[in-house]
C-alpha cells in the first residue's frame, strides 16, 4: 500500500497552510488511535468474562445504550469536520476555527443534558431491552457510571475531530496511548486482584475506564494547547448558531443515519436476549473481534472524507472523484483479507475471552456470514464519508433508515426469531443491510449527483 500511495504522491497529497496533507499520513495514527481506543472494550470484555459471563451479557446490553449516546457526539463532530476542511480547503481559516469553537461549546451542554437523561432512565432503559432481571444491577452500575462521565468522552470526541481536520492526527493518538495503558492495568487490577483496591467487578470497571479518560482528557487538552490550534472565541460576538447550524445541516442527516442504526442495533440485541443470555454474550465476543477486522476500512473512511473535503471546497470535484473510487477498492480488499484470516483463526482468537463452549461455538458460527457484512461495511465508510464530504446527506440518511428497518431489523426478527435460527439468522440479516446500503452508496457516488450539493456547500463558504 505505502508503494502504491507513494507512486500516487500527487493525487493523495493536498497542500493546506499547515503543509501537505497525505492519506498516509492521516491514516496511520487514525488506526493506531482506533485500535487503541477499541482496545479498552476488548481488555474489559476479556477481564469480565473471566469474572462473570453474565457481566459480559450485561456490559454489552448497557454499551449499546452508552453507545447511542456517544453517537451523538460522533455525528456533530462528523459535521464539524465536513465544514472545517471544506473552509480550510477553501482558504477561509478565521471561519474553520469560529466553526471549531462554536461546535465545542454547543457540545458540551448538550453532553450534560443527554448524560441526566440517560442516568434517571437507566433501568427503564436496560429492562426495554430484556436484560435478565438477575444481571440489572450489573447493568445498571456500568451504565450509571460511564454516562456520568461521557460528556469528557465527548468533548475528547470533538476535539480530535476538530484536530484531524486541520492534519493534526497525532495528539489524539498519543492521548488514547495514554488511556489505554492506564484502563488496561487499572481493569487487571480490578478483576485479577494482584492486591486490594476499593474498585469491585464491574463498577469497578467502569470506575476505572471513566478515571482513565478524564486523566486523558487533561492530557488532550495539554497537548492542544501547545499545536498551535485555531479557536475563536469571538465567533459568539458573531452568529454562533448560524455557525452550528451549517455543523448541524451535515450533522443532523448523518445523526438520524447513525441513530437509526444504533437504535436498530438496540433493537436487534433485544431480540437476541430473546434467543439466552449466551447469545448476547457471543454477540459482545463476536463485536469485540470485528472490530479490529473493520479498522482499515473505517479509518480509511475517516481519511477519505477528511481528504475530500479539501478538494470539495477547493473545486476538484474530479480528483475527488478518482480518489474516492481507488479509497473504495482499497477498503473493501483490507475488510474481506483480514475477515478471512479472522475466520481461520475464529476458535483461537476467542479463546482469548475464555467463554464457555457453547458460547465460543455460537461465536464462531456467525464468522464466516461476517466475512460479507465487512466487505459491505468498507463500502458504506467510504461511500458515507464521501457523501458527506460533498454536503450530500439526505440520500444517505433515507437509505440507511429504510435499510436498517426494512433489512436489518425486519429480516433479524424474521430469520432469528420466526424460523428459529438464532444468532446466525439475526447475521445474515447484517449483511443484508450492509451491502444493500453499500451499493446504493457507490451507484449514489457514480452518479455525480452529489456534485451539486458540493457547489452550494462551496457557496456559503465563500459567504
Amino acid at each position: 500500500m505505502k508503494k502504491f500511495l507513494e507512486k500516487n504522491r500527487d493525487l493523495f497529497a493536498v497542500r493546506t497552510e499547515n503543509g501537505t496533507l497525505t492519506l498516509l499520513g492521516l491514516l496511520w495514527p487514525l488506526l493506531l488511535e482506533n485500535v487503541l481506543r477499541n482496545l479498552m472494550s476488548t481488555v474489559n470484555t476479556a477481564l469480565l468474562g473471566r469474572f462473570d459471563e453474565g457481566a459480559v451479557s450485561a456490559v454489552g446490553i448497557a454499551s449499546q445504550i452508552l453507545n447511542l449516546v456517544l453517537t451523538i457526539h460522533w455525528v456533530i463532530s462528523g459535521g464539524a469536520s465536513v465544514v472545517i476542511s471544506q473552509n480550510l480547503g477553501a482558504g477561509n481559516r478565521k471561519k474553520a476555527a469560529q466553526v471549531a469553537t462554536v461546535t465545542l461549546v454547543f457540545v458540551g451542554f448538550l453532553s450534560v443534558a443527554i448524560s441526566a437523561i440517560v442516568y434517571i432512565f437507566a433501568e427503564p432503559l436496560l429492562l426495554a431491552m430484556n436484560l435478565a432481571p438477575e444481571l440489572l444491577d450489573y447493568g445498571m452500575s456500568y451504565l450509571r457510571i460511564t454516562t456520568a462521565f461521557s460528556f469528557f468522552e465527548g468533548i475528547i470526541t470533538i476535539l480530535s475531530a476538530i484536530a484531524r481536520s486541520y492534519g493534526d492526527t497525532k495528539s489524539s493518538m498519543v492521548v488514547m496511548i495514554t488511556m489505554n495503558i492506564l484502563n488496561a492495568v487499572g481493569s487487571y487490577i480490578v478483576i485479577m486482584r494482584p492486591f486490594e483496591t476499593p474498585f469491585v467487578g464491574v463498577a469497578g470497571v467502569a470506575w476505572l475506564k471513566e478515571i482513565s479518560i478524564l486523566v486523558a482528557f487533561v492530557f488532550f487538552l495539554f497537548l492542544l494547547k501547545n499545536s498551535g490550534l485555531d479557536l475563536d472565541m469571538a465567533a459568539f460576538k458573531a452568529k454562533p448558531f448560524a455557525l452550528f447550524w451549517e455543523v448541524l445541516a451535515i450533522g443532523i442527516p448523518q445523526g438520524i443515519s447513525f441513530i437509526s442504526y444504533n437504535f436498530s442495533q438496540i433493537v436487534s440485541m433485544s431480540f437476541i436476549a430473546e434467543i439466552g443470555m449466551s447469545a448476547v454474550a457471543a454477540m459482545q465476543y463476536v463485536n469485540n473481534i470485528v472490530m479490529y477486522v473493520s479498522m482499515a476500512g473505517s479509518c480509511l473512511g475517516t481519511a477519505n472524507g477528511i481528504m475530500l473535503g479539501y478538494l470539495v471546497g477547493s473545486g476538484e470535484f474530479d480528483r475527488a472523484q478518482k480518489v474516492n473510487n481507488i479509497n473504495l477498492k482499497m477498503a473493501m480488499g483490507f475488510n474481506a483479507m483480514f475477515s478471512v484470516i479472522l475466520f481461520i483463526f475464529r476458535f483461537q482468537i476467542l479463546q482469548i475471552f475464555s467463554p464457555e463452549q457453547g458460547t465460543l461455538e455460537l461465536a464462531a458460527s456467525v464468522l464466516f456470514i461476517d466475512i460479507f457484512v465487512e466487505i459491505g461495511r468498507a463500502m458504506n465508510n467510504i461511500g458515507e464519508s464521501a457523501l458527506a464530504s460533498a454536503g450530500d446527506v439526505r440520500y444517505s440518511m433515507v437509505l440507511n433508515i429504510i435499510s436498517c428497518w426494512c433489512l436489518s431489523i425486519l429480516f433479524s426478527y424474521i430469520f432469528g426469531i420466526r424460523m428459529g435460527m438464532g444468532l446466525y439468522g439475526c447475521w445474515i440479516s447484517f449483511m443484508m443491510d450492509e451491502l444493500f446500503r453499500g451499493t446504493m452508496n457507490a451507484v449514489r457516488w457514480k452518479s455525480r449527483k452529489w456534485i451539486k450539493y458540493a457547489e452550494s456547500m462551496r457557496q456559503r463558504t465563500a459567504a
